[in-house]
């Protein structure tokens, strides 16, 4: 019989991306790793923050445009946010999988999620 995994309600969230970058990077090669870790850096960190900026350039001199600059710059701050746990913990993955290919457990997974969020948020 399969065993079911828990998982939280709210997957959509951060802390949910940066689970699932950490449980790919676990089981990839170490230049598979750190070439997600850089693509998902790119896309959320870079990417995305511009391309909100750029919607909000072309807001200018709209009545709404200071409430949606009030409501994206929080998301960009999320997504920056994002963006550095992804590339942390890539990282971590692939210099553990150059030198370690043995999996990590889902303990070892968790508290490296764990590392990885909070080295994200003081990096911001």
């Amino acid at each position: 019989m399969a065993r079911r995994r828990y998982r939280r309600r709210g997957s959509n969230s951060g802390a949910a991306i940066v689970g699932d970058v950490i449980s790919t990077a676990n089981r990839t090669p170490w230049w598979m790793a750190l070439l997600l870790g850089v693509t998902l850096w790119l896309i959320f960190a870079v990417g995305l923050p511009l391309w909100i900026e750029h919607q909000q350039a072309a807001l200018d001199g709209n009545m709404f445009h200071q409430m949606v600059e009030q409501i994206f710059s929080r998301r960009i701050h999320w997504l920056a946010w994002v963006g550095n746990a992804c590339l942390i913990a890539s990282a971590f993955f692939a210099i553990k999988n150059y030198f370690w290919q043995q999996p990590f457990d889902r303990e070892q997974r968790r508290f490296a999620a764990f590392i990885a969020r909070v080295l994200g948020r003081s990096i911001d």
